[in-house]
């Protein structure tokens, strides 16, 4: 009689190279789509460089200095900032250009690491300078970049690849590890975070969230018509959060279930592009997943298009391992981003790792994070801004739109209510975070000086305020019957003569 087959065992090398090799065509593709987000950043804030980068603008550089830390809380250092050398608009449309220019070399990969290297340092720049202005898009940006600095994104469809070997399928390293734990760490704490009855009972808080008005899309108020389908969508958001992000370090032998997990996160990102106005949040966290599509898929992509390789490359995953000193170096960071995450967790969003060696280095490399995306729970109340000037006949007039009256009713839509999507991020600011006396004041200020000196002397302003017009956000199936009431944000008087 014949004993059974024992089916072999797997090594546990094949268990971690399952979980955390990655595919050198998805790496291109992630670095793709990194070069032209960067590109696109870019060309948004170009028009309003005046507004947000220079010292004649919403915040200057004194005043960059004396934010709170609840307004530059996990921003880079203004220090760290080439763009707080010079407060003058010439300098900053020069950094811009250079940042540009390294984007166009990530996109069609010339010099890939040098490129990536010098986006990912004026991206620092960029975002110390003027922190008022950043999503979570923009924090997880600047990690997953910094982890890219550790795996060879130009080794596929680049200008790089043609002049080297041919680089195999895949690569597995400490840096492919971060980059999916660093991923899989903004879902998962962003989840526990969400403990609030709306997210975890009620099932409402998507409706809080498109209702708050100030980022809510035409599709956003379409989708609010269907309650059933509101908390149906909640619950799976958070769902898909929690546990999505975990199936990724399932060792599974096909493809099938990563390029689901992948394809579910998409999804997800795309009914938030389309519901939403948050910039390039969706954006950035659909092209940090296309890292992780599996090599499965893209052989059978290349098959469906009759591309097939009739001589494969070979699979060597351990292929541009870092030096023994930077994989201690990445391991030492993947322990900062951890252990913050669980403080953070733990102990409330505003407290930090005690000052050490650990903290230094997580620091220095950017690496300053908290993902509190709508956690607890969505704000409870929507609304809009009435930015009122007053002039010396008692005129008042629209310092946010000049060419309109005072906003004292709504507004058709609140998110048309602002010049650009950088200008909505920076005024959400003022409502979001408890402590922001300094950047409500920078704004207040820039708008006065934007007025009168459009303004002959009889018209310049003797009085200004910035107010926030609230409304409290009825449950679902209420009428919006609260009153409004004004929450004075800033206010200015000009002097007596």
């Amino acid at each position: 009689m014949t004993p059974p087959v024992e089916p072999p065992s797997t090594s546990v090398r094949e268990l971690v190279v399952r979980v955390f090799a990655l595919d050198t065509r998805a790496l291109a593709v992630m670095r793709i789509a990194f070069g032209l987000l960067l590109l696109l950043n870019l060309v948004n804030l170009w028009p309003d460089v005046d507004v947000f980068f220079t010292d004649s603008g919403m915040l200057p550089r004194d005043a960059r200095r004396q934010l709170s830390e609840q307004e530059q809380f996990t921003a880079p250092p203004c220090w760290l900032s080439p763009h707080m050398l010079d407060g003058g608009e010439a300098w900053q449309r020069a950094l811009i250009l250079v940042q540009g220019a390294f984007a166009i070399a990530i996109v069609v990969g010339y010099r890939t690491q040098f490129a990536l290297l010098g986006a990912w340092v004026l991206l620092i720049g960029l975002q110390a300078r003027n922190p008022m202005i950043l999503t979570g898009g923009d924090q997880l940006l600047r990690c997953q970049m910094f982890w890219s600095l550790f795996l060879p994104l130009g080794a596929r469809w680049s200008l790089d690849a043609r002049r080297r070997p041919p680089a195999p399928n895949r690569v597995c390293s400490i840096a492919t590890a971060a980059l999916l734990i660093q991923l899989a760490v903004m879902y998962v704490f962003t989840a526990l975070l969400k403990d609030d009855p709306v997210w975890r009972s009620d099932f409402t808080a998507l409706h809080y969230a498109l209702r708050a008005d100030h980022l809510t899309s035409t599709w956003g108020y379409e989708l609010l018509r269907y309650p059933a389908l509101v908390r149906a969508l909640t619950f799976g958001t958070l769902a898909l959060e929690l546990v999505g992000p975990l199936l990724l370090f399932y060792p599974a032998r096909g493809w099938g279930l990563r390029t689901f997990v992948v394809a579910a996160f998409f999804g997800l990102h795309v009914g938030i592009a389309v519901t939403m106005d948050i910039g390039l949040f969706s954006y950035v966290c659909i092209a940090c997943w296309l890292a992780f599509l599996p090599t499965g898929f893209w052989d059978a992509l290349a098959r469906w298009f009759g591309r097939a390789n009739p001589n494969p490359r070979p699979d060597v995953p351990g292929w541009a391992v870092p030096s023994w000193p930077v994989q201690g170096l990445i391991a030492v960071l993947l322990c900062y981003v951890l252990l913050l995450n669980i403080t953070r967790l733990q102990h409330g969003l505003e407290t930090h790792l005690a000052p050490g060696p650990l903290r230094l280095v997580g620091d220095s490399a950017q690496l300053n994070q908290t993902w509190s995306m709508f956690a607890p729970r969505p704000f409870t109340v929507g609304g809009w801004y009435n930015f009122r000037g007053t002039l010396p006949d008692g005129t008042k007039i629209n310092l946010l739109h000049p060419d309109r009256p005072p906003q004292d009713e709504p507004p058709p839509r609140v998110t048309d209510d602002y010049p650009s999507t950088a200008w909505r991020i920076s005024l959400v600011y003022m409502l979001a975070i408890h402590d922001c006396d300094t950047h409500a004041r920078s704004v207040g200020e820039f708008l006065c000086r934007r007025w009168n000196a459009s303004q002959p002397p009889d018209r310049q302003l003797v009085a200004a305020e910035l107010i926030a017009m609230l409304q409290p956000i009825p449950p679902p199936g209420e009428a919006n019957a609260n009153p409004v009431r004004e929450h004075v944000l800033w206010r200015w008087q000009a002097p007596e003569r």
